[in-house]
């Protein structure tokens, strides 16, 4: 079993050479000779033992983990990963169908919830809770990793170099919203799935609390009001995005359509001269 303190120490004690890993990484798998060959040039002075104990090192921990089916290749673990990500501020924008999964979720463990009520098993009862309870900050940390990795992609867009072409410059912009905020849209209308869905499980919370009322109580009030609470922030917190999305994103689409547009008709212009012989 890896020790995490050993894990934790390994990583404080070669942060500056797993960082660049990270966007080695980023890109896909690496094999060991690239490995080696990435630490030889962050590492001048060390020698070939040198380097090949620490990426024993860093295998026995765990750090970095065999591709499967590809001994020979490795690449970060997952959960390794996501935690250098998180220290170094990196934002990735998912996908809008991750949060429509976590919604499935909360359904599923309001049902859950519903069924150990019917059966009066408190304690059951209790975990379902806080897994639904852990279940929407999941939502709420993804919406916010979402929020700045939007910002991310308005940003590289605004300050790109000016002599590379718009088309190319809002491409990212483009993709965002037809990849993102188009289905966004659609899943946080007021007949969407995601307003239908938080709905559905805010009806359990308070069913839950009327009937903890009238046959006495299973978990404590607090517990479900507390739940209840972070489930209509959890709401909010959706519209928000998507309306900083839209503020962040529409101008810049609205621009290169327009590019777009002036492109095409100028085009077609040229080719009516051409045609014309003039």
């Amino acid at each position: 079993m890896i020790e995490p303190k050993r894990v934790l120490r390994a990583l404080a004690e070669h942060w500056t050479l797993l960082e660049p890993l990270c966007e080695r990484f980023d890109a896909g798998t690496l094999s060991l000779i690239e490995l080696r060959h990435q630490l030889a040039a962050q590492l001048p002075e060390g020698t070939p033992t040198d380097i090949t104990a620490l990426l024993d090192q860093w295998i026995r921990l765990d750090i970095l983990v065999p591709v499967a089916k590809s001994p020979n290749r490795f690449e970060l673990n997952a959960q390794i990963h996501d935690f250098l990500a998180y220290l170094r501020r990196e934002h990735r924008l998912g996908l809008c169908l991750e949060i429509e999964a976590y919604l499935r979720h909360l359904e599923r463990l309001a049902g859950h919830i519903q069924d150990a009520f019917e059966i009066r098993d408190g304690q059951d009862l209790a975990r379902q809770l806080r897994l639904l309870d852990m279940r929407v900050r999941d939502v709420l940390k993804k919406l916010a990793n979402d929020e700045q990795a939007l910002i991310g992609v308005a940003d590289r867009a605004k300050t790109s170099d000016r002599q590379i072409p718009l088309r190319q410059r809002y491409a990212e912009v483009l993709a965002t919203w037809d990849e993102y905020v188009e289905p966004m849209i659609q899943l946080v209308a007021a007949d969407g799935a995601f307003e239908q869905g938080v709905y559905r499980v805010e009806q359990v919370l308070m069913k839950l609390l009327g009937e903890q009322q009238r046959l006495g109580q299973l978990v404590d009030d607090d517990l479900l009001l507390r739940t209840h609470a972070r489930i209509l922030e959890m709401q909010s917190t959706a519209q928000l995005t998507l309306r900083h999305a839209r503020e962040l994103l529409l101008p810049l689409r609205e621009e290169a359509r327009r590019h777009n547009a002036v492109t095409r008709g100028a085009a077609l212009a040229l080719s009516a001269i051409r045609k014309k012989g003039l």
